[in-house]
């Protein structure tokens, strides 16, 4: 069984339960192949050595047998309960030769959204010292003409509040075009298509949160990373976290490795370490579990830095995102300001999860009980979610016939992943003539530069080294005589050296294609991530003049990005 890996939060239950992440890439559990020698490690400390109940053998079991099945060689977790931590390090941080720590340094990714929105919590507090700074500020106020968006409405009313709650109007966009500078990222929103009224419906959106990130930097005149650990991560006693990839680096500390499994060669990819100065304000932080428990007592208690009335602020819901069906929870879960909510067992608990490249963390709290996990991982797998539920249900004694059996859902949710993969033409052209429409012009005739003002140029060309493909891959891409596959670079951002996807295209009928997506970095990988709609137009002078690729992250059924052609 393939596990795909996509973006952003048993069988083995009487052992372990279960929760989701998305992935990019496919992995299996393992079978008869080779399997990761884990090892966990001890260290001296003064916090973290603390024995709590529900961190028992059978927990360390699971965790070993969860890493082991499902391919990830590095973990830290650490939990609060009460007075109470307790943190441990299992498996390898470098492959062969650093064992995980608690000190164990990981990115982050997505919980650092928490961080910008405390931060403005602070500047709200002190208002009279930021340009009367409020929740529901319109953003146009301080980015003046950097800000256009889609709509005039749009533009003079999305607010922060908006911003940090994903209900702007805007999907994800993750694979626009974004510039080196954060001020050329914000402007680059007048060329990228809303799909919503603001306040409609719950969008996640990256590109908003490093534009509030821009703004708390425009606002205090420091950079982000430094307004966050002066105010934020020192009074919180988070020595090692960082902002900066450099800074992180230079500390010292072990900094994890990224991997992703393949299940081609039955090995690792290592993934390099990446800075995308954009994204600094929703997904940048490094930093280790010790760190995050203690910021997770901070949040329960409701203690300084942040005032009562911020904390009260983050917590409460602005848009309902949905029931989540891999997830445990009763009822919809909501999104506050940098946080998820939701209920679990009865109890209100509130979580983020986050992604860069090959490492995954999550964090979860249950306030009323003083209770916390988080954990981090150097490989992409849903078990950085199966890990902490877990432990929620065995710290709320919840018996096992109450519990929900996640592991097995998520099972069932890669084998019909794993479906819709190998189905993807019959999906995405339910109705195709047979036989079908002849190609309008020669398949050279495609190639060439086609460009998209909030995208970037994807690159048309033949791609003439032999490719072997797996006997059980859905791809296969339309060759010409001579077995040169047209393919399509999608942009690639500013410094994602590990974010580069290739299309390789299949003609379909007509001006239809599909495009089968791979991540150009892994080099050994043989499987298609996704499948995409790609159409191109020909003009009345049979000239290729436009191609559109869904690139918008909203699904099967919606408009696609289209670029034009400015070079052959």
């Amino acid at each position: 069984m393939r596990q795909p890996v996509v973006v952003v939060v048993t069988t083995v239950l009487l052992r372990c339960a279960a929760a989701s992440l998305s992935v990019l890439v496919e992995q299996k559990p393992i079978g008869t192949g080779r399997t990761t020698t884990l090892s966990t490690t001890h260290e001296p400390c003064d916090y973290g050595c603390d024995q709590v109940s529900v961190a028992d053998d059978a927990l360390e079991t699971c965790i070993e047998h969860l890493m082991e099945k499902w391919h990830v060689p590095g973990l830290a977790i650490a939990i609060v309960d009460g007075n109470k931590t307790w943190a441990k390090g299992f498996g390898e941080a470098k492959i062969g030769s650093e064992p995980v720590t608690p000190s164990t340094l990981f990115y982050a990714g997505s919980t650092t959204k928490s961080f910008t929105a405390a931060a403005v919590s602070l500047l709200v507090d002190e208002s009279e010292n930021y340009s009367s700074i409020a929740w529901d500020s319109p953003l146009v106020e301080f980015l003046r003409d950097d800000w256009l968006l889609g709509s005039e409405w749009a533009t003079n009313h999305v607010t922060i509040e908006d911003a940090l709650s994903h209900r702007t109007g805007y999907p994800r966009h993750d694979f626009s075009r974004v510039p080196p500078s954060s001020s050329e990222m914000v402007r680059n929103f007048r060329n990228l298509p809303m799909s919503a009224e603001p306040r409609v419906k719950f969008q996640y959106n990256n590109l908003m949160f490093g534009t509030v990130g821009y703004l708390v930097a425009k606002l205090t005149g420091s950079w982000l990373g430094e307004f966050f650990r002066e105010r934020l991560w020192e009074p919180m006693g988070m020595k090692s976290t960082y902002l900066s990839l450099r800074d992180a680096e230079s500390s010292g500390q072990v900094l994890a490795d990224e991997h992703r499994y393949n299940n081609d060669t039955d090995a690792y990819d290592f993934i390099p370490h990446s800075q995308f100065a954009w994204s600094e304000g929703a997904g940048m932080t490094i930093s280790n579990v010790i760190d995050y428990s203690r910021y997770l007592r901070v949040m329960m208690a409701e203690s300084a830095p942040l005032s009562k009335a911020g904390h009260r602020a983050l917590k409460t819901a602005r848009a309902v995102v949905g029931t989540k069906e891999l997830m445990p929870f009763t009822g919809p879960v909501w999104y506050c300001l940098g946080w998820f909510g939701g209920v679990f067992a009865g109890e209100e608990v509130w979580f983020h999860s986050g992604q860069v490249n090959g490492h995954v963390t999550n964090m979860i709290m249950i306030p009323a009980r003083n209770f916390a996990v988080v954990n981090m991982q150097n490989a992409e797998s849903f078990i950085v979610e199966v890990i902490p539920f877990k432990i929620l249900y065995d710290f709320l004694k919840v018996g096992p016939d109450k519990r929900v059996d996640m592991e097995k859902r998520h099972t069932a949710k890669l084998e019909q992943q794993d479906y819709l993969l190998k189905t993807s033409r019959e999906r995405l052209y339910p109705s195709l003539p047979s036989p079908p429409i002849r190609r309008p012009v020669s398949i050279e005739s495609y190639v060439g530069l086609y460009h998209h003002a909030g995208y970037g140029t994807f690159n048309v060309t033949l791609d003439c080294v032999p490719q072997e493909l797996p006997k059980d891959s859905p791809a296969s891409p339309t060759t010409t005589d001579d077995g040169c596959r047209l393919t399509m670079m999608v942009p690639q951002r500013q410094g994602e050296e590990a974010g580069n996807i290739r299309l390789d295209l299949e003609h379909m009928t007509g001006d239809y294609w599909v495009g089968w997506a791979y991540m150009t970095h892994f080099h050994n990988y043989r499987h298609p991530m996704a499948c995409q709609r790609v159409e191109f137009r020909v003009n009345a002078s049979g000239v290729v003049a436009s191609v559109g690729v869904d690139a918008r992250m909203e699904g099967e059924d919606v408009p696609l990005i289209w670029s034009e052609r400015v070079t052959s």
